[in-house]
């Protein structure tokens, strides 16, 4: 009972402060690219949902779907279309243009910052999880305390929402490791769907995924399972995270109901990744082949030698 209540009150004492230093600036100051979000892609997002015109919910590059499906929760509190103050941003203004602005910034603003803060239990729950109570709760206090990251909960930006997703994606997996129970795979690769589809920059975590996986051999289940076997359930469960990870991106990004290919322009086929993507499938394909064709006999000499050297690769 003694310990619920200390982590009632960090929860608390994260809140309060949260809303003291941050509610009052949602609507005081304008982000270098926020007016793109505002004005023109979130309201231009919910409008193409409303008319089921999934294939132009192709917004921006970024392609920053989850932050215009969360801020647009405060569309329906906002008088009038704000894309009619767009034409504003370099010109004088009156007091009532101003409070008009500043009212669009604020309920746009407002469900990110109150998404933030409804992600920290799930930080919580994820940390407690892999590493136990203490360090869960110190590690909220870290989080929920940054200024840093209460200053990116109140701006309208892919980052405002791609710190959140990558972080527990990363979690997910590490608590999967650690149990090895399938429903946190599948909620990692739940929460990497949706980080590719926030930014694209996060498509590096399907290579560090599958390096994590290595890694997991050569430091602890080396002495516990032949490395074929080991290659073969790697392989099953790294498909199931991939699987998951697209499926979530295709399911909250309509464009892709229309043209399949937008999905994988967002996603591992995006320009960031292009340059990578062939050697790690190639990385992966002779993998397989070792493992399931010629029974890890290659991967078997690398990765035992590997794991001969594990204190000097972890400092390394």
């Amino acid at each position: 009972m003694k310990e619920r209540i200390i982590t009632i009150l960090i929860f608390f004492v994260i809140v309060a402060s949260s809303f003291y230093f941050g509610f009052h600036r949602l609507e005081n100051f304008s982000g270098v690219d926020e007016p793109y979000w505002s004005y023109d892609r979130v309201p231009k997002f919910w409008k193409n949902i409303k008319e089921m015109d999934w294939k132009h919910t192709v917004i921006s590059d970024k392609p920053g779907i989850p932050l215009a499906i969360v801020s647009g929760a405060g569309l329906p509190f906002i008088d009038g279309n704000p894309k009619n103050l767009k034409s504003l941003r370099f010109e004088p203004k009156t007091p009532q243009q101003i409070k008009e602005i500043r009212d669009v910034y604020f309920k746009l603003r407002l469900p990110v910052f109150l998404f933030t803060l409804a992600m920290l239990p799930v930080f919580y729950f994820l940390i407690k999880k892999l590493l136990g109570k203490r360090t869960a709760r110190f590690s909220l206090l870290f989080i929920g305390l940054s200024p840093v990251l209460l200053g990116i909960s109140l701006i309208i930006n892919s980052d405002a929402i791609l710190w959140i997703l990558t972080a527990l994606s990363t979690l997910s997996l590490f608590v999967f490791l650690k149990n090895s129970e399938k429903k946190y795979l599948i909620l990692s690769g739940f929460f990497l769907g949706l980080s590719v589809i926030t930014k694209y920059v996060a498509n590096i975590l399907f290579v560090y995924f599958f390096l994590i996986f290595l890694l997991e051999y050569i430091f602890y289940a080396y002495q516990e399972i032949p490395i074929a076997k080991y290659l073969k359930h790697v392989l099953r469960n790294y498909a199931i995270l991939f699987t998951t990870a697209m499926t979530t991106a295709f399911v909250f990004f309509p464009a892709t109901w229309v043209k399949f290919s937008v999905l994988i322009d967002a996603t591992v086929g995006n320009e960031v990744f292009s340059s990578t993507w062939p050697l790690f499938v190639g990385i992966i394909g002779l993998l397989a082949l070792d493992a399931f064709v010629f029974k890890a006999k290659i991967s078997g000499l690398v990765f035992n030698f590997l794991a001969k050297y594990r204190a000097l690769i972890a400092k390394a």
